[in-house]
């Protein structure tokens, strides 16, 4: 989604995350159906065994079905959680949608117009044309680090 304002959407795409979520469920799929291939082979290796051995198969099958089963769930929620946070990004998106609109129209109102770069383009004060903010400089705003306050090293330097 192209940034239509000053605030940004959220870097991923609902679409993109529904696939994932729909390739996760495809796989889930494919799952249960090795889990059962595998189940039926065991069940026929214990049908070609006599005496004690056909007891000892079972703890084996079971095993099998469960992992199988499993492994199912977690894929099956691992999807619906993909799936409800597609649904929440088109909900952060539409609030950042109505945060521009709002931010657009009210930018008259003090001065400053917006420009797509998200720097003013009116109203701002001959000693701060041409200055770079603080997020376009790489700095983080926070003393010591990167904004040339006096951080001093962990260490003394040898």
């Amino acid at each position: 989604m192209p940034n239509t304002g000053r605030f940004y959407p959220y870097p991923a795409t609902p679409e993109s995350v529904e696939a994932v979520s729909s390739a996760l469920l495809t796989s889930a799929t494919s799952m249960r159906t090795v889990a059962d291939d595998a189940v039926d082979q065991q069940m026929q290796a214990a049908g070609q065994t006599f005496g004690f051995l056909p007891p000892l198969f079972e703890p084996a099958v079971l095993r099998t079905r469960f992992q199988g089963d499993d492994l199912v769930g977690a894929a099956v929620v691992g999807s619906g959680t993909l799936r409800v946070w597609s649904h929440a990004i088109v909900d952060y998106d539409t609030g950042i949608d109505a945060l521009n609109a709002e931010y657009a129209a009210a930018a008259p109102h003090f001065g400053v117009s917006w420009s797509p770069s998200g720097h003013p383009t009116e109203g701002v004060r001959d000693e701060h044309k041409g200055h770079t903010p603080p997020q376009d400089r790489g700095d983080t705003g926070s003393r010591g680090r990167g904004d040339g306050g006096s951080a001093r090293p962990l260490r003394p330097r040898t």
